[in-house]
């Protein structure tokens, strides 16, 4: 009899360590798998705002355009908000007839440039190169 109860103390002893290794390794897998979803979340994150900056300065250009076309003497727009993107267009002279008109949009310390020749035309303005700037 005592030593059935040797025996099933020593199994329960088994037992417990057994369920406790299998309880690290599902905690230490968990965590690897929400230091996962955690990072992929922050590349998400940082692409939205970068599409959502793209946009911000596509719609500052076809702003900036659509007042060129009323007025070609428009300077830009001062800063303004939009979308969450603090959004500021120049336009420079380069030539009696062609502007250089660089877009910046800033949100959450990331920031996007574009830049685009155009001349001013009768019919209004045409673009002759449009890129996109390195920040800084």
């Amino acid at each position: 009899m005592r030593r059935l109860r040797q025996r099933s103390a020593r199994q329960q002893g088994t037992a417990l360590l057994i369920a406790l290794l299998v309880l690290l390794i599902v905690s230490s897998a968990l965590a690897v798998i929400a230091a996962s979803i955690q990072l992929d979340l922050k590349h998400h994150r940082r692409q939205e705002r970068l599409v959502r900056l793209t946009a911000s300065t596509d719609a500052g250009m076809a702003e900036t355009l659509a007042e060129l076309q009323a007025d070609a003497s428009f300077p830009g727009f001062e800063p303004y908000e939009y979308h969450g993107a603090l959004v500021e267009t120049t336009v420079q002279p380069i030539g009696s007839k062609l502007v250089r008109i660089i877009v910046s949009a800033l949100s959450e310390g990331e920031e996007r440039f574009v830049e685009a020749q155009v001349l001013l035309e009768k019919e209004g303005p045409k673009v002759l190169a449009w890129r996109r700037l390195p920040p800084g």
